[in-house]
């Protein structure tokens, strides 16, 4: 995230016994300054993103504190002061061991523990940093079921998730509300009485004030589409996938009233589906059939809408076998191989794909598994053109794209952090200039003051 133009995030390793830090990275001077230790807090390895409240930044740790049940934790980049807001009890039914980041909603703080409550299923918890007040807000096993991981969505004043699983009643997860002004968490439909399942990472894409997702189970076993009503919270299978339709999970994308996905398997070849689906007319469509040829396996989240038209990595097939680029357009129902992967440049895409100035950038490895002797690179893929362009090849010293998880735009210039390479072999904070092609390791990472980051830097 961007504080006075600045840089700041939680890694989960590195600085005082190697419980975390807080970072702060510089991009006019190039310098990257550990700013606080999570040890002073009491608390050890963050393990979601930083939440922004009236100028400062929180977030929870999962364990310490000083009743070893996690804290919560206050940064003022002004100050540079830490300070621990708020200690959560090991085993204690106000909540305990908070899980993912947290929604800041009407000045407060909001988030989920993993454990907690009257039946030691976790908690929905309000926590105003202006005055410490701490509230929860029990789930109960038989009728909500169990906190999740996720963020809380916010949505027409209330607070949107869906829970695990019910211990008894309907099995499947739970699509639940959280209404801040009584403190009241509403049941509002189980997956199971329609025969499904939530494995606890199902988007739900919303559709004409509707909400969509894909879950497990269903008629075949295949899982099957689903649509929930917040109008009068009814939850109802639309479509149930088939061997031949394509099969299970899978994320949607909305375009012009209808969904689009990429199944990983099921087909005429086993390789997966992209269909489209109009919950209108309850129409679905198989739209193209992957195969060796086509590439396939997408990974379920790797579909990006840009310009009215879908574009995706596969991870395998294609002319080399080592996956593809590819571009659909609903119109027409054309399915290009953009780029073809596996050359000696690069095999497998990493990340996010970036658009600046009508092109495509991402970062790519040519290796499957971890091998810190190959090599990494940046490329760009015109779409005017057709052209797909190695811009750098970088050296296992200036950063390695093992695990990588995209870039931003900061500047005109491109950030990002990867995993592995660098100095100390615990990854580096690169900048990339489109301009000038050029390519600029910025920080070498390391463990005494935070190693190994992941992710997408935030602006």
């Amino acid at each position: 995230m961007v504080y006075n133009i600045k840089l700041y995030s939680a890694l989960t390793y590195g600085g005082l016994q190697d419980n975390g830090i807080i970072a702060e990275y510089n991009p006019a001077t190039g310098i990257h300054t550990k700013k606080a230790d999570i040890f002073s807090t009491g608390g050890r390895w963050p393990g979601s993103a930083l939440a922004v409240c009236n100028g400062k930044l929180y977030g929870v740790t999962a364990e310490g504190g000083n009743a070893s049940g996690g804290i919560i934790f206050e940064y003022d980049p002004v100050t540079n002061i830490i300070t621990k807001k708020y200690d959560f009890i090991a085993n204690d039914a106000s909540g305990f061991l908070p899980r993912g980041a947290l929604t800041v909603y009407n000045n407060k703080l909001f988030g989920m523990t993993e454990k907690g409550g009257a039946d030691n299923v976790g908690v929905i918890f309000e926590f105003d940093p202006a005055t410490d007040i701490y509230k929860k807000c029990d789930f109960v096993a038989n009728t909500t079921g169990n906190a999740s991981f996720a963020r809380l969505a916010v949505y027409d004043n209330k607070l949107w998730g869906i829970s695990y699983y019910l211990f008894n009643g309907p099995a499947g997860g739970t699509v639940f509300s959280y209404d801040p002004a009584v403190n009241v968490i509403s049941p509002k439909a189980a997956l199971g009485t329609i025969g499904l399942v939530s494995h606890g990472f199902i988007d739900l894409t919303v559709l004409n004030n509707k909400l969509y997702g894909v879950g497990g189970g269903g008629a075949n076993g295949f899982g099957a589409i689903f649509e929930f009503n917040p109008a009068n919270n009814l939850v109802v299978n639309k479509f149930h996938f088939t061997n031949v339709t394509g099969k299970y999970e899978c994320n949607l994308v909305a375009l012009k009233n209808k969904l689009y996905g990429q199944t990983d398997k099921g087909g005429n070849n086993d390789k997966g589906i992209i269909f489209s689906y109009d919950p209108v007319n309850n129409e679905y469509a198989n739209k193209v059939i992957m195969s060796q040829n086509f590439g396939h396996l997408s990974l379920g989240s790797r579909l990006t809408l840009f310009n009215n038209k879908l574009y995706g990595w596969n991870k395998f097939g294609g002319a080399n076998g080592q996956g593809c680029l590819f571009e659909y357009n609903p119109v027409g129902n054309s399915y290009i191989k953009k780029t073809e992967l596996g050359t000696s440049e690069v095999y497998y895409p990493k990340g996010k794909l970036l658009y600046y100035n009508n092109k495509i950038y991402g970062t790519a490895s040519n290796t499957l598994n971890f091998n810190p002797n190959e090599k990494s690179i940046i490329y760009e893929y015109d779409i005017a053109t057709n052209l797909y362009t190695v811009k750098v090849t970088i050296p296992k010293e200036d950063g390695y794209f093992y695990e990588q998880g995209g870039v931003i735009m900061y500047n005109n210039k491109f950030y990002g952090v990867s995993s592995y390479g660098g100095a100390n072999n615990d990854g580096v904070l690169f900048e990339y200039n489109p301009v000038n092609n050029s390519y600029t390791k910025k920080y070498d990472f390391k463990k005494q003051t935070g190693s190994r980051p992941y992710g997408k830097l935030a602006i």
